[in-house]
């Protein structure tokens, strides 16, 4: 344990040489604990908490520029601590509102909603609850109504998840809320992909469609504790994946019950797959990241991409559905290209509920269509198809989709078939080669191939998406980590006196 009183007062000298202390401004930091025993240790070294999160194991303080070099140095050197991120602000992925462009569902016509909801005879069920945590939802929408279940507002702490329209802010909840599960029953207004299922308002981004990383945990962990089925996440936030780890162990803990975390690619124009966005980047296999397309089934210049790091494409410009006071109009972005696919997995869902998250990814990826947006599938899903894999126990080859490095090894299997019925090969055996029973497949060579599986009775062959292989990064070496924080002064002067930080140059 370090000497704290000792390196406090250097640490003050340091912070005025590195500039730290030049605002008075006050910051929020999560600091993730593991034992409770440090509240004690917190008053007495005159740290307040404002905020406890007892799921995660956060704790939301409040630390005043002049003092974070202090502060940090002393939860560094706590060995009760085990990280502090800033309480980073997220915000709503939407692009700016255009009425002169489309106004009718094409959506639905492009994913063959019609044809899905004749396949499963019905338009799902009641019993599956996808939570919408964004702006909160106008419950009292007579086109949404019906649908809704209690939720909670965790930017206002309280029991009313209202959406609540402001400058930066026309309804954005709300709007992702009619794409999922708008009713059809009100004359003159739209109708969402699975209008028969639940849908639980989440509120913890503002009236002016922003929030912090704190709240977004909370609502996660509510949702947890709800037993939802899915959820659906139209924002995020441009920071570092260590800013991101209390985001991402939320949805760790999401996936570990068994939840499907539908996630906005972001509207950046950039490739996910060399540019920090989270929770779309989060490595977590519960994570359906959504690029977005339009009406022609092309890419829309701002729908962000990738092939490893973006899952799947859905229209998501100029998307027709509810806003507040009962009113109703387009919206673009990948925030809306998410709930789309949200709701379907909600329609899927009500046809198998057996059904997990990882197996409800490569569904949708293998009854999707070509396309020519850029994921990890080059599809865009289609409604009809995967209704008719769900409801008819059709087999399709899992993962789908996937990225390995030369020399990793992953194991491919049928999902809906005998797995002793079928015979597995590769596309090209001097990139990879896989046992034909076990479906165990070794990376040789950097290229993309196809996995098959061959039913031995029927001659029945199922293929994969592309297998993309990778080249490795030489000595295969962990990548450098990184500083949680945006300043490099503050990274800098912890460095100084605890060297031994994950993202100090040893």
């Amino acid at each position: 344990m370090f000497n704290i009183k000792y390196i406090s007062k250097i640490a003050v000298a340091l912070s005025l040489f590195l500039g730290v202390q030049a605002q008075s401004a006050e910051n929020e930091f999560l600091v993730k604990i593991k034992d409770e025993s440090i509240f004690s240790q917190m008053q007495k070294a005159h740290i307040e908490i404002s905020d406890y999160h007892k799921a995660g194991q956060l704790l939301t303080v409040t630390i005043s520029k002049n003092e974070q070099l202090e502060k940090l140095i002393w939860f560094y050197s706590n060995p009760l601590v085990q990280y502090v991120v800033p309480n980073s602000e997220l915000e709503a992925f939407d692009v700016p509102l255009d009425f002169s462009k489309l106004k009718t569902q094409y959506a639905l016509s492009n994913i063959k909603a019609q044809k899905a909801w004749e396949i499963a005879g019905n338009k799902g069920l009641k019993s599956v609850v996808v939570a919408v945590i964004d702006t909160g939802v106008d419950y009292k929408h007579k086109n949404l109504s019906p649908n809704m279940v209690e939720g909670y507002d965790f930017a206002r702490n309280d029991s009313d998840p209202m959406d609540e329209i402001g400058r930066s802010n026309p309804g954005h909840g709300t709007h992702c809320a009619g794409i999922i599960g708008a009713t059809g029953l009100i004359e003159g207004g739209i109708v969402g992909i699975a209008p028969g299922i639940s849908l639980m308002p989440l509120r913890f981004l503002d009236q002016n469609g922003r929030g912090d990383f704190g709240n977004a945990v909370k609502a996660i962990d509510y949702a947890i504790e709800q037993k939802v089925q899915i959820i659906s996440a139209s924002w995020g936030g441009r920071i570092n994946q260590a800013m991101a780890t209390p985001l991402i162990e939320a949805i760790e803990r999401a996936n570990q019950t068994g939840i499907l975390f539908v996630v906005a690619a972001a509207n950046d124009g950039k490739n996910n797959d060399t540019y920090d966005v989270f929770p779309a980047n989060a490595p977590v296999e519960n994570v359906l990241t959504v690029a977005a397309s339009n009406s022609k089934g092309e890419k829309p210049t701002w729908s962000n991409f990738g092939k490893g790091k973006v899952h799947i494409a859905s229209p998501g410009d100029a998307i027709v559905s509810t806003l507040p006071n009962d009113a109703y109009g387009p919206l673009s972005g990948t925030s809306m290209a998410t709930p789309l696919v949200a709701g379907l997995a909600a329609l899927v869902k009500s046809q198998d509920g057996s059904i997990t998250p990882l197996h409800m990814k490569s569904l949708l990826q293998a009854s999707a269509h070509e396309s020519s947006v850029v994921t990890a599938c080059g599809c865009e899903i289609d409604a009809a198809e995967a209704v008719n894999f769900a409801k008819n126990k059709l087999p399709y080859i899992h993962p789908q989709a996937a990225s390995l490095k030369v020399n990793e090894t992953t194991t491919f299997e049928v999902v809906n078939g005998a797995e002793e019925n079928f015979e597995f090969n590769v596309s090209d055996t001097s990139k990879a080669n896989i046992d034909a029973k076990t479906g165990k497949l070794n990376a040789l060579q950097a290229g993309d191939i196809i996995v098959n599986a061959v039913d031995k009775e029927s001659a029945q062959v199922l293929h994969s998406r592309i297998i993309r292989i990778l080249k490795a990064n030489g000595s295969e070496q962990k990548p450098a980590a990184q500083c949680p924080f945006d300043s490099p002064e503050l990274c800098n002067g912890l460095c100084y006196f605890i060297p031994i930080l994950p993202w100090c140059t040893k």
